[in-house]
């Protein structure tokens, strides 16, 4: 159990990076401008298809990183309220007696 919830959290931080990845990707294609300060040269002016491929990416990776963030939320209080095991506890910081 305990390499499943590893293989777990590694999918959640390989999420997190492709999410982050891609969205500094779209806003690279894109060619942003950033709070205002300075623009991104856009990658690939005028590819609209490049543009919508990795907007699309982007979107759907943010999606799914929602969808499993939130589910494993709901397996911590399924592990606590249902289970009435130590999981959900183990992972709150120890109290100084």
């Amino acid at each position: 159990m305990n390499n499943v919830a590893k293989l777990l959290h590694w999918g959640l931080y390989v999420m997190i990076a492709g999410t982050v990845s891609l969205g500094i990707t779209n806003a690279w294609v894109r060619g942003d401008t950033v709070i205002g300060l300075f623009t991104i040269p856009s990658l690939a002016p005028g590819n609209k298809a490049l543009i919508t491929l990795i907007e699309n990416l982007h979107g759907t990776f943010a999606n799914v990183l929602l969808i499993a963030a939130g589910l494993h939320a709901l397996a911590g209080l399924v592990h606590h309220f249902v289970l009435r095991d130590n999981v959900l506890r183990r992972m709150l910081p120890r109290r100084a007696p």
